[in-house]
């Protein structure tokens, strides 16, 4: 992707989130961006003045989360390119006939999710539910949220 491109879809994803928060995208936000636009993995995203820990598991989680809500659509790494691609296509079709393109009352076109099928030799599960802890459940999708940096959980 050329540079004026990349230009282009920060400055989509800046706009976004400015009519959404009413704050821009900050220098780490739009390194991080520029970045991944250009292809890089996450393991070889660097933002100078923060260890390479910092950035994985706080900005770029965190990131995703803000271009999510401002969007509205599931926004990782892989999926970021596609979504301004199509929102800046949009707002340009929209502008070339004449009509202010109100991004708040555009409908949601949600990406496709592929799932992916295991091989594993188990067998098949016969309950498929756990009666009675609903509160390790609830606490357990809280720390699996995108909201919590943790990467490992353990039971005690």
């Amino acid at each position: 992707m050329d540079s004026e491109k990349i230009s282009e879809l920060i400055t989509v994803a800046n706009n976004l989130v400015d009519s959404k928060t009413g704050n821009s995208l900050n220098n780490v936000q739009k390194s991080i961006l520029q970045q991944v636009l250009e292809g890089k993995k996450l393991k070889d995203i660097q933002v100078t003045g923060y260890s390479d820990s910092t950035v994985h598991r706080v900005f770029c989680p965190r990131l995703w989360e803000l271009l999510s809500e401002a969007t509205k659509e599931k926004v990782r790494i892989n999926t970021i390119k596609l979504v301004l691609d199509k929102i800046s296509n949009e707002q340009k079709y929209s502008s070339n006939r004449g009509e202010i393109a109100i991004l708040n009352e555009l409908p949601p076109v949600p990406l496709p999710i592929f799932p992916k099928r295991l091989r594993h030799n188990l067998p098949a599960a016969s309950c498929t539910s756990f009666i009675g802890r609903e509160q390790e459940i609830t606490r357990l999708l809280g720390l699996l949220s995108p909201s919590h940096a943790a990467h490992l959980i353990t039971g005690v």
